[in-house]
């Protein structure tokens, strides 16, 4: 455990640095203490000996002479002897020929000789280049003087000082020793236990599963992993409990349908359900998430809106209609945006109204269509019922024609409330489908059959190709004739003298890419009518929808035809498409299952 094993080494160094420190400072102050002593000693006893040899010296003799006589007395002491004259030329030396000697008046013990009485100094001899120890006493006779001084090898006092240190540095490590195995033992036991302390601390840090931890004893670590235990229970219960709210804050943000965003005061996203992300970029919600918000929409109504909500005047939510540009295109939202309690937050909830606008305006167009298709022929019925009745019913000839144009609006009111009523039915799914295996050449023929009489009075061919080996429909034969009918009477309407209307049919194979679909039955009724400009193609199948209002309600129409078609066609699971060119006739292609399988 490398942490544990740092943590023995922290906890060892402060005693391993304060047996340094002691040893340190005990090593310093002895070997100081023990050159002080050595040297003082020493100083009494070359002081006794420079006496003694000054008595033996004779006062006469300097040079070589006198050097034979240092040396004798150097033999008989151990220490360099030197006599030096009152104006520091050395008169005799035991260890070099004085008369090669420098002038010695600039000793620092010749000095102090000189002026007291005697003196010491020690340094490196310039003359045999040793470290030595000199002393230095003033002789006089008479008028005359001279210094006797004594050099001694400082190697006698590095000597003691290496045994003292030896037996210094002997001390500290046994006694380190001694100390430092119960040291060892009690920093290794804490070291591991607030080893244990760490992993179990980091393994809840991380959600994993912690190592067991036992309290053991009554010390401080022993209540201190207590507290980390109780702390890690507690801790555990809130973790789960945070979880759980998570998750139900998120499993009711994912099912809201209206788009959700927390925001703080600077515009960042903080919360997002996947509703939004769908709203403002097709993309994980979770990378919605730290983004500024007017990255998402620079609409100003919007930021009017949010810059509002975090006004200090206000307090309650505000609710506000507005056109965004999103990733599917310019969507109509009512936005609900209110403040938080907690550090100037906001939220905004998008519910998008563009579905509820079109319904409204759906609604109110065919309130207008319908009250508008209602008026035409209840006018001329009311219109003509009166004049009847205020007189014309006497004249058989008027009474016959105005009868004739009642009769004609009644059965345009009529087909109009059937067309209507049916294509309720259709779109509510009240319409019961009963399918069954069907064969198309017949249904095509006994609907061709029902409007060749119309097809006959305005002139027009109607050419049935229809293959006999088609494989039959999945189909409800009701729902088929009408569709067939429908097709084929707006086809012979719109066809001028002297054109066609061509059936045909094939089989088809399922759309590319498509697996799940089965193959089916194209048929296609062709004509060569007036055609169908084409920016009113995509509208054909709308409610109340005519190219040409006024020839479609010449013609009878009821501007529902195509709406039911489309209908019929959808609840078989099968394909529409309107092909036209202006002037050049309509083509609609309706695509059914085919028995056994769907398109």
């Amino acid at each position: 455990m490398r942490w544990s094993r740092n943590l023995l080494v922290r906890l060892l160094a402060p005693y391993l640095f304060a047996l340094l420190a002691v040893a340190a400072s005990l090593y310093a102050y002895s070997d100081q203490l023990i050159e002080d002593l050595y040297l003082a000693t020493l100083s009494d006893e070359v002081l006794q000996q420079a006496r003694l040899a000054a008595a033996w010296l004779p006062w006469e003799l300097r040079g070589t002479a006198l050097d034979q006589h240092c040396a004798a007395v150097a033999a008989e002491t151990g220490a360099r002897v030197t006599v030096i004259a009152a104006d520091g030329t050395v008169l005799g030396d035991s260890a070099a020929p004085s008369a090669t000697l420098a002038n010695h008046r600039d000793r620092p013990e010749v000095l102090a000789a000189s002026a007291s009485g005697d003196g010491s100094d020690v340094r490196l001899s310039a003359s045999i280049k040793r470290s030595l120890f000199y002393r230095a006493w003033r002789q006089t006779r008479a008028a005359e003087v001279r210094v006797i001084r004594l050099a001694v090898p400082m190697a006698t006092i590095d000597q003691a000082r290496h045994r003292i240190r030896v037996a210094i540095w002997g001390g500290v490590g046994i006694a380190a020793l001694a100390a430092l195995w119960p040291a060892l033992l009690l920093s290794r036991r804490l070291s591991q236990r607030v080893g244990r302390l760490t992993e179990f601390s980091q393994a809840i840090t991380e959600g994993r599963p912690p190592p067991p931890l036992r309290p053991t004893g009554d010390d401080l670590v022993a209540r201190l992993e207590a507290n980390v235990l109780a702390m890690a229970r507690s801790l555990g219960t809130q973790l789960q409990t945070a979880r759980d709210e998570q998750g139900k804050l998120s499993a009711i943000l994912g099912g809201m349908v209206e788009a959700v965003l927390v925001a703080d005061h600077n515009g960042t996203i903080e919360l997002a359900n996947q509703r939004a992300a769908q709203l403002f970029a097709p993309a994980p919600a979770s990378t919605l998430v730290g983004q500024p918000l007017i990255h998402l929409s620079r609409d100003p109504d919007l930021r009017a809106l949010i810059r509002a909500v975090l006004s200090s005047e206000n307090r309650g939510p505000l609710v506000r209609e507005i056109v965004l540009e999103t990733a599917a295109g310019r969507e109509e939202v009512q936005v609900t945006a209110a403040p938080l309690a907690e550090a100037r937050r906001f939220i905004l909830v998008f519910h998008d109204v563009t579905t509820m606008k079109k319904l409204e305006a759906t609604r109110r167009d065919f309130v207008a269509n319908v009250s508008h298709e209602l008026r035409t022929p209840l006018t001329a019925i009311h219109g003509y019922a009166e004049t009847l009745r205020t007189g014309a019913a006497d004249n058989p000839e008027l009474a016959r024609k105005f009868a004739a144009i009642i009769e004609r609006h009644s059965q345009r009111l009529g087909r109009l409330t059937d067309d209507l009523l049916t294509l309720s039915d259709l779109e509510l799914g009240r319409t019961p489908m009963h399918r069954s295996a069907v064969l198309l050449a017949p249904a095509v023929a006994a609907a061709i059959e029902l409007v060749r009489e119309k097809a006959a009075e305005g002139q027009v061919t109607i050419r049935n190709e229809i293959p006999a080996q088609l494989p039959p429909l999945a189909a409800d034969p009701d729902r088929l004739q009408q569709l067939l009918l429908n097709l084929l009477d707006n086809a012979v309407k719109y066809t001028p003298a002297d054109g066609s209307v061509t059936v045909r049919a094939q089989s088809a194979p399922p759309p590319a890419g498509d697996t799940t679909s089965r193959s089916g039955v194209e048929l296609v009724i062709a004509d060569t009518g007036i055609g169908i400009p084409s920016h009113d193609l995509p509208r054909l199948t709308e409610r109340f929808y005519r190219v040409d209002k006024a020839r479609s309600r010449e013609l009878g129409g009821t501007g529902l035809g195509l709406a039911i078609v489309k209908h019929i066609v959808q609840a078989h699971g099968g394909r529409l498409a309107i092909e036209s060119e202006l002037g050049h006739g309509t083509c609609v292609r309706v695509t059914l299952p085919a028995s056994g399988g769907g398109v």
